[in-house]
């Protein structure tokens, strides 16, 4: 019997088949591509999700652009405001949503005139806003929390609110935490090094920036860079911990970050990252 033919008007397949419920679909050769096409973007919108609320997300090139126009100070509150950050958007805690300046004080360890201060300068440049309901929110070109479009990955950076706290616990100053924050767009995808190349998927090509360079982008004094970055510490269910491991290879010094506090893989990839062995790297008191 000679198979019927007829085109679905709607998607232009041409489809045959013996009878009606026996029907075999085929494609032109460009029908296929274009399939192809729609699978490829399908694809690439697939989500991401972290795990529960230990972290915020940041975009890289958007944080590189930040630390432009602020001061390291401000970018340290920042920072901070990262562990009050909702899957919503907005800023607050499981009791209450930030609608006040007030609000901000407590979170950020500051009076009044500073916390206006620092909404005041976040608002400007966009980064923190304000809802329909007049609650205040991030701005997620910035910072968000949840899931994420695979095809962002490669510019995405992880931040554990847990160990974020711990260096507020620790004491750790505004000032500071600015100097974490502008490492942020430096941290390499693999190995937490932070290196000029952070998108370079391969460790063998990376180029580490040294100590030096490293003070340029934090703004500070090259002959102590290492003693800044050394007294920024936290505690960690490993222990008391450094943010940085200062590691040296010949005559040049190269800076990890510690990925309990920072981290580009998700914890399924970063078994290596996260083992007894590599975080003894930040240890205060080593075994």
């Amino acid at each position: 019997m000679e198979a019927d033919r007829w085109v679905n008007e709607q998607t232009g397949e041409v489809r045959t088949g013996v009878v009606i419920s026996d029907v075999v679909y085929y494609r032109t050769s460009r029908q296929q591509e274009a399939w192809e096409h729609i699978k490829r973007i399908e694809g690439t919108k697939k989500l991401y999700r972290t795990h529960g609320d230990k972290f915020t997300n940041g975009n890289m090139d958007a944080i590189r652009q930040l630390a432009t126009v602020l001061d390291d100070t401000t970018l340290g509150y920042l920072l901070i405001l990262q562990t009050v950050l909702q899957y919503d958007g907005t800023l607050g805690t499981s009791k209450r949503r930030f609608t006040k300046v007030k609000d901000f004080e407590s979170v950020l360890n500051v009076k009044e005139r500073q916390a206006k201060k620092v909404i005041k300068i976040l608002r400007d440049v966009d980064v923190l806003r304000v809802n329909d309901e007049g609650v205040y929110c991030m701005n997620p070109t910035y910072h968000w929390k949840g899931s994420f479009l695979s095809s962002d990955a490669q510019k995405n950076v992880k931040l554990i609110t847990s160990s974020i706290q711990g260096l507020v616990d620790a004491g750790v100053k505004a000032k500071d935490l600015g100097a974490v924050y502008l490492l942020l767009p430096y941290i390499s995808y693999r190995s937490n090094l932070i290196v000029h190349n952070p998108c370079e998927v391969n460790v063998e090509k990376l180029q580490p920036m040294n100590l030096e360079e490293i003070a340029d982008v934090i703004k500070h004094d090259a002959t102590k860079v290492s003693t800044k970055l050394r007294k920024i510490t936290f505690t960690s269910s490993k222990g008391e911990m450094y943010a940085f491991s200062i590691a040296s290879t010949g005559r040049t010094c190269n800076v990890i970050v510690n990925p309990l506090l920072v981290r580009r893989l998700a914890d399924e990839k970063a078994q290596e990252l996260l083992s007894y062995e590599f975080l003894t790297l930040f240890l205060i008191n080593r075994p």
